[in-house]
């Protein structure tokens, strides 16, 4: 289970958890519990973020374990990057003495040919690296649309492209004379482990190596599989479509990965101008509850302390009631300032999960959050984007409070000068 040093003598500054959509990541979180203890340092959870999907990718494992290390005492970030590899190495770069714990899951041969393990990866980049594994199930369940099962479709296609360029090399060749067109084979191959994946193009260099052996070499016709060239050609078309379709799948990686976080940052950036251009109490919160709820796919409402009394000042997209339960985490993120409802340590039996608008002149509203299912409002690592929103909110509430300060002193002042 132990990959690394004995735990006595760890003395890390740092373990960081890896979270990822396999059956025994909640193990890795406990074992990154267990070593924090022992070694008496700070632990965390990262997810790793390399594609635009949600959480339901890996049937909720993810987000569970998450959860669960939240409620082990952990810190808990999402991190974007374009490879997991890339994403530890990113965030451990500031640790002098990091350990790292792994859900260990097998890898197929094509995958231990294209590079190293994760594990692997790592040690290399930090030589001073302590990597604990515990064994996976597999998979993980949020590995790329290229490594799924493909369509049949993607097989015709690749055959398809095949024939045609063996169609075209022979035509050429019975015009030209010549028979120095077998680099022209490379176009099917590299097009369809561009679009369709390794194993599709993996297909498509097999029929055009076996076209190739029927058509192109004597006897004319006739098959023979012990031909060295048409195994040769084979060969270097595997390895083609092998690095080309790592190649493209990497950058499609990063070309999702840059279109979730523009369009997060987008979205922020949006939020926050529609908040420079309100100026009341009212209208801010309703602009509070719109654009979350719209960023975080959930229903959304703000409450605010009115004449000594919590009340629902606006909400998103219709009109909310408020059972008991509710009522009781709204009382207590007013009374202890922390988070309460459904989804959290406290009062978990709401419907609603509350956040307080914390700032430097108290909580002065309250954030809710639900789901129509019911389930928690916001998944672990998505929890880094709603602190951004939660704050750009509560300093647009700070705003009000201080405005409406200045305004008070300001006709105090008028009043007092007015009687002197």
């Amino acid at each position: 289970m132990d990959a690394g040093a004995d735990t006595e003598k760890m003395g890390g500054d740092r373990i960081v958890v890896v979270i990822d959509g396999s059956a025994n990541t909640e193990m890795a979180v406990w074992l990154g519990r267990d070593l924090s203890r022992i070694s008496n340092v700070p632990w965390e959870a990262i997810l790793p973020v390399t594609r635009s999907v949600e959480t339901s990718r890996d049937d909720g494992r993810g987000a569970e374990a998450l959860t669960l290390a939240v409620r082990l005492g952990a810190s808990v970030s999402h991190v974007p990057a374009a490879t997991t590899a890339d994403a530890i190495a990113g965030h451990i770069s500031g640790y002098s003495r990091p350990h790292v714990v792994l859900a260990l899951s097998p890898r197929s041969l094509v995958e231990r040919m294209r590079a190293p393990s994760l594990a692997q990866s790592l040690v290399l980049r930090r030589p001073d690296l302590v990597v604990h594994m515990v064994a996976g199930d597999g998979a993980p369940r949020n590995r790329r649309a290229a490594e799924s099962p493909q369509s049949a479709i993607a097989y015709v296609v690749a055959a398809l492209a095949a024939w045609a360029m063996l169609a075209l090399v022979f035509l050429l060749e019975r015009a030209t004379g010549t028979s120095y067109f077998s680099l022209l084979f490379l176009f099917p191959v590299i097009t369809v482990a561009a679009r369709a994946g390794f194993w599709p193009a993996l297909f498509a260099a097999f029929v055009s190596a076996a076209g190739f052996n029927v058509l192109f070499l004597a006897p004319v016709t006739a098959f023979d599989p012990l031909a060295a060239q048409t195994w040769l050609m084979f060969a270097a078309l595997a390895g083609i479509a092998l690095y080309t379709s790592w190649l493209t799948g990497t950058l499609r990686d990063r070309l999702l990965l840059s279109d979730r976080s523009a369009q997060e940052s987008a979205a922020l950036a949006s939020f926050a101008q529609h908040l420079t251009r309100v100026a009341d109490w009212g209208a801010t919160a309703q602009v509070v509850a719109r654009d979350i709820g719209s960023l975080m796919h959930v229903h959304a409402l703000v409450a605010r302390e009115i004449d000594g009394r919590l009340s629902v000042i606006a909400s998103h997209p219709c009109e909310v009631e408020l059972d008991p339960l509710d009522h009781t985490a709204l009382d207590w993120v007013r009374e202890r300032g922390e988070p309460a409802g459904s989804g959290t340590g406290r009062i978990s039996e709401a419907s609603w999960q509350f956040h307080p608008l914390a700032t430097s002149l108290g909580t002065l509203a309250i954030l809710g959050l639900a789901r129509e299912d019911g389930r928690d409002p916001v998944s672990p690592e998505r929890r880094v984007l709603l602190a951004t929103a939660i704050a750009q909110a509560a300093l647009a509430h700070e705003r009000l409070r201080l405005e409406d300060i200045a305004r008070d002193q300001a006709d105090a002042s008028q009043i007092a000068g007015t009687h002197g």
